[in-house]
Formats: C-alpha cells, sequence, structure tokens
C-alpha cells in the first residue's frame, strides 16, 4: 500500500512532492522547515525553530494514524553544528523513551538564511 499525503504548502507543487508517504507500515516525512503561512517561527532561535518543526511533523504523523512514538530515524540539517546542543535539549524530552536512531549535519546554505534547522523524519508503525 502506497499512500500519498498533501499539506498544501506551495513549496508541494514547486517541488512536486508530497507531505508524507505511507508505504506499508512505514512513513516517510520530507524535510521539514518553520515556516508557517510564509512566516519564519522562531526565527534566530534554534530550540523554537526546532520544537516547532516537530509540532509539524507530529500533526502529519497524528493525520495518517501514527504518532511521534512511532519515529525509528530523524535526520537533521542545520546551518551551524554548534546548534547541535540546543537540538540535542529538544530531542531528549520529546525522544527520551522512543530513542529513534538521529543525524545531524551541518549544511553550508539553506534556501532562506532564517532557516536555522530542517528535519526529515520516518516512522514505523507498530500494530498492537
Amino acid at each position: 500500500m502506497r499512500n500519498k499525503w498533501k499539506s498544501g504548502n506551495p513549496w508541494e507543487s514547486v517541488f512536486g512532492y508530497s507531505s508524507a508517504i505511507q508505504l506499508d507500515e512505514s512513513i516517510q516525512v520530507p524535510v521539514t522547515n518553520d515556516f508557517m503561512r510564509n512566516k519564519i517561527v522562531g526565527l534566530g532561535d534554534i530550540t523554537l525553530q526546532t520544537e516547532f518543526i516537530f509540532k509539524k511533523i507530529q500533526f502529519t504523523l497524528l493525520e495518517v494514524g501514527f504518532d511521534l512514538s512511532d519515529m525509528i530515524r530523524i535526520r537533521n540539517y542545520v546551518t551551524n553544528i554548534t546548534f547541535w546542543e540546543k537540538v540535542a535539549v529538544v530531542y531528549s524530552y520529546l525522544f527520551e523513551n522512543i530513542i529513534p536512531t538521529y543525524s545531524i549535519v551541518e549544511v553550508f546554505k539553506l534556501v532562506y538564511s532564517e532557516i536555522l534547522i530542517l528535519v526529515e523524519a520516518t516512522a514505523l508503525y507498530k500494530s498492537e
């Protein structure tokens, strides 16, 4: 089974992607940023940007029948690797009991200089 979800984000049309794709029991959430209604949430604050991105990811997961506890992999792209400690604080309280795999990579530049972090996520549905 393959299902695609669109959030209505204008970037989905520009680049031709989905806000999530479910393939059997897994779901892939593409790079997610801190944009909301053409504004950056948490301007200049890596902690707020990270928290907001995970609220967006959580909303997407819940909408399609998953939640944060189903997370198995997280990929982070930051514009400054020194942000890792602040990102880690957010992850420590969001995922302390879930323990997904995790990577953080410094990138040279993102589409908007105000975006400090992008996050990709993979979740696997746990049948009871």
